[in-house]
């Protein structure tokens, strides 16, 4: 069959797609996990939508489904492009039917049900109703964050069946899945403005994890007893047929804290790592494997993950507790020609963490030399962090200073990414922060350097445990940062015709290329 005949908006399938699909779909009929590891353009999503029977025969029994995503726009790139899919999304993201206009600062999420109180109006809540649809949908999206909380967490107001539980997943992004959201949603944060907001007093001793293990329970107990408190502050007001909105953003703050409470007394142990800092403390486990099963792939029905950048296979599965030997592996080659995305290695500096400033000059040069041969095209430079991306911006000489643009945090980068995508001057964006869900095709970005090795912080206290603390630290290490290169180069050459070259301009970036994809090696220059 055709494209068209499954209802995708071209007539020929794309080069690696239809094998792509019945490799899948062998696959599937002898095993419920499959990874399927292809790079951009080949249309991923359109793979697994045809190949798990989302769309078309069904070459097994799958009725219902489920599809995960890492963010809002995946959600509604999938309803654009299916719109046969029920959305569904948090809470926070729908009004409380009691004050609509009160929407966005009263949400769903601080219904007054919690707990059990009746809704009065519960047939017009936008949330329920939504999740009720999605409940009896064949095919429903959603984001991971969203779904670990849904999977994970069952609230006693809830009485709308989750529209989750044991569906076939296709697991969009899935290298997201570990390091990411299953970490994100593990993470206990403590901030003073919590304790502060519920008269709780902080440990003695901040900065030493002994002192939190010996709070938590009695802060525990003090949370519990304030929450019991505007419960009843709720009732009274149902009785006399008004709503305290602001004990029910409240109670919502204190619940979070009384769950974090308890699961800091129920889980963290020697292999979790401690965050202190003056006003937000946080715990993080070093070790995602033994928590992502229970937490994530008790709750599918099998799944089919799809990414670019799979690596390792056998490193990406001990990473998430995943059994290897249960689980089928399909790697797709580029649809884009090697010679549309040549890959440079030019060694020009040395930047480990003791050459570094010694090494940015020659950094700066190199530079220099790309925007000379670039002159009339835009560019996007992966700085990897914001203490290189301000020497280049700061050094580059001042003929070619002007086409660079860059930002000072998270809070304006997305105004310096519409600045850039608007202008059409040869601007090259110099960031640390746009190493993947980007999209910059054709004359968005016609080269792009990555200017230092991808290596994560070692500054950061669960990193350092995790690399030192077992033999497959040094591993999952490197493939983490290879990782990292493969989708940094790929954020400028999107389809077949579209072309786009690459720099890696630091000498350490030699450790990881022999960790990427055989795909990606062949546009090695």
């Amino acid at each position: 069959m055709r494209p068209s005949d499954y209802g995708l908006p071209y007539e020929a399938w794309r080069s690696g797609q239809e094998k792509a699909i019945k490799d899948i779909q062998r696959w599937l009929l002898a095993s419920k996990q499959v990874i399927y590891e292809a790079p951009p353009g080949i249309g991923k999503s359109a793979v697994g939508i045809v190949a798990t029977g989302i769309r078309g025969e069904e070459p097994f029994s799958r009725p219902r489904y489920l599809i995960l995503v890492s963010t809002k726009d995946l959600e509604t790139q999938y309803q654009r492009d299916y719109p046969e899919v029920k959305v569904m999304h948090g809470r926070n993201n729908y009004p409380c039917a009691l004050a609509p206009g009160l929407f966005p600062d009263l949400t769903a999420e601080q219904c007054v049900a919690t707990n059990g109180l009746q809704c009065l109006v519960a047939n017009h809540c936008e949330y329920w109703n939504a999740k009720s649809a999605a409940a009896s949908a064949r095919t429903v999206v959603a984001n991971y964050a969203y779904f670990l909380a849904e999977a994970n967490y069952k609230r006693k107001d809830d009485s709308q069946p989750s529209p989750f539980a044991f569906r076939f997943t296709i697991c969009d992004e899935m290298d997201t899945l570990g390091e990411g959201h299953i970490l994100n949603y593990m993470e206990i944060a403590i901030t003073e403005s919590q304790l502060a907001r519920c008269r709780i007093a902080k440990p003695k001793k901040v900065s030493i994890y002994e002192s939190w293990v010996e709070w938590a329970p009695l802060a525990l107990a003090q949370v519990r007893s304030a929450i019991g408190v505007l419960q009843d502050q709720v009732q009274v007001a149902r009785n006399l047929n008004g709503i305290d909105f602001n004990a029910m953003r409240e109670l919502v703050h204190l619940q979070r804290l009384s769950r974090k409470l308890a699961a800091f007394s129920q889980v963290t142990d020697a292999d979790w790592a401690f965050y202190p800092g003056e006003r937000r403390w946080s715990f993080k486990p070093v070790w995602i494997n033994k928590y992502a099963p229970g937490l994530f792939f008790d709750h599918l029905g099998g799944f089919l993950g799809m990414s670019a950048t799979i690596g390792d296979f056998r490193q990406f599965c001990r990473n998430l507790g995943i059994e290897a030997a249960k689980t089928a592996f399909i790697q797709g080659a580029s649809i884009i020609p090697a010679e549309n995305r040549p890959i440079y290695y030019r060694p020009v500096a040395n930047l480990s963490h003791k050459t570094l400033d010694t090494e940015l000059p020659k950094l700066v040069d190199a530079v220099t030399d790309i925007l000379k041969s670039h002159p009339d095209e835009k560019g996007l430079c992966h700085a990897v962090n914001y203490h290189i991306a301000r020497y280049i911006m700061a050094n580059v000489p001042t003929p070619y200073r002007s086409r660079l643009i860059g930002h000072g945090s998270s809070a304006d980068r997305r105004d310096t990414l519409d600045r850039f995508r608007s202008s059409n001057n040869p601007l090259v964006l110099v960031s640390p922060s746009f190493s993947r869900g980007l999209d910059l095709p054709y004359d968005d970005c016609r080269f792009i350097i990555i200017a230092k090795a991808p290596y994560m912080d070692l500054g950061d206290p669960r990193i350092k445990k995790r690399l030192y603390a077992s033999r497959d630290g040094q591993s999952w290490y490197k493939h983490q940062a290879a990782n990292t290169v493969v989708q940094m180069s790929g954020r400028g050459t999107r389809a077949p015709d579209d072309m786009c070259e690459t720099y890696l301009l630091d000498a350490q970036l030699g450790n990881l290329i022999v960790l990427t994809p055989n795909w990606w090696r062949g546009a090695l220059r």
